[in-house]
């Protein structure tokens, strides 16, 4: 079932060269601090915000989109069964 997404202003796109950091918000969410390497320098171009759930679906569409089976992360988890 694919779900209607709305863009009702235009989202600006950002390249992304790496993870700079991931910060563990401590509710369930994890911030994400996204750099780009612009002349040089590291800078940080976006923070994003995002619930545990849905890093685990996402890393599990990352996955199928460049062609992996995998299982999402579940089982990488220190201490998970």
């Amino acid at each position: 079932m694919q779900h209607l997404l709305v863009e009702p202003a235009v989202v600006p796109e950002f390249f992304i060269s790496g993870t700079a950091y991931i910060d563990d918000l401590g509710d369930g969410n994890h911030r994400f601090a996204m750099f780009a390497r612009i002349a040089g320098e590291q800078i940080i171009r976006v923070k994003l915000i995002i619930a545990t759930p849905n890093i685990y679906n996402s890393m599990q569409q990352t996955m199928t989109h460049l062609g992996y089976k995998c299982c999402g992360g579940q089982r990488t988890k220190v201490g998970m069964n």
